[in-house]
């Protein structure tokens, strides 16, 4: 168990699958109360039962992170029934993976109003209480798109870069704070049901579950690091050769 983070409280967006899921595990398992919000309310709460059952302390909320005001919502009732907040995991999103020609408007619409904005409206809404102890720590999850681009993704792309942007005008103003924000690119390909429709078949042979990249995240909850970009699956191959190290 990380010491550091057991009895400490986490909101985390896109919580139901993937990386978001893995990212709960590996809290709950430090020791972490969670809230969970996602929008696929059945995979929501399947993940909280199986964490309840691990003696996590885990709260959902069903939520589409489009809806602001609805976000905000969850987000001020989450940090009610936790009692406190430390974290926030800003992670939900989306990939729709084609050629510019065939990318509507709304695709691009979707990107924005999924990757990038929430972001924005999740860090307003955690920000008063933060503010007010004067502690806290934001994570926004990347990509290498977030500093690449790459064929079909005019809509993934500038979305990525966008939160990358985000995460370095927050950090230049939370500092004073003691408010840490950093995005997290997994650093690795994952079994994720993004990935699942869009990666190719080469790619799919080398992914990976994103469990393993959970002890990144749980190491970067209590960072002391602000405006840094951060590899998980570095991070998590590190902390595993050291657990190893007699």
């Amino acid at each position: 168990m990380n010491q550091a983070l057991s009895g400490k409280s986490a909101i985390i967006t896109g919580a139901a699958m993937g990386i978001g899921k893995a990212i709960a595990t590996g809290y709950v398992r430090a020791g972490c109360r969670v809230a969970l919000l996602d929008r696929a309310a059945w995979e929501l709460d399947e993940t909280a039962q199986a964490l309840r059952a691990e003696g996590g302390t885990v709260f959902t909320y069903g939520v589409d992170l489009k809806d602001a005001d609805a976000t905000t919502r969850a987000v001020q009732d989450a940090i009610a029934a936790l009692g406190s907040l430390h974290v926030l995991v800003s992670n939900a999103g989306i990939l729709r993976t084609r050629p510019f020609e065939q990318t509507s408007i709304e695709d691009f619409d979707d990107h924005i109003a999924i990757n990038l904005r929430p972001a924005f409206v999740l860090a307003k809404a955690v920000y008063p209480h933060f503010r007010a102890q004067r502690d806290g720590v934001i994570l926004m999850t990347s990509s290498a798109s977030g500093i690449k681009g790459f064929l079909g993704e005019s809509g993934y792309v500038p979305s990525k870069h966008g939160l990358e942007g985000l995460m370095k005008a927050l950090a230049m103003e939370f500092e004073p704070l003691n408010i840490r924000v950093n995005t997290v690119t997994p650093g690795h390909g994952t079994h994720t049901p993004l990935s699942e429709a869009n990666y190719t078949e080469e790619e799919k042979k080398k992914w990976v579950d994103p469990i393993l990249i959970a002890p990144a995240y749980v190491e970067l909850a209590t960072t002391t690091a602000t405006g840094q970009r951060f590899n998980a699956w570095e991070i998590s191959e590190r902390i595993r050769a050291e657990s190893a190290t007699p």
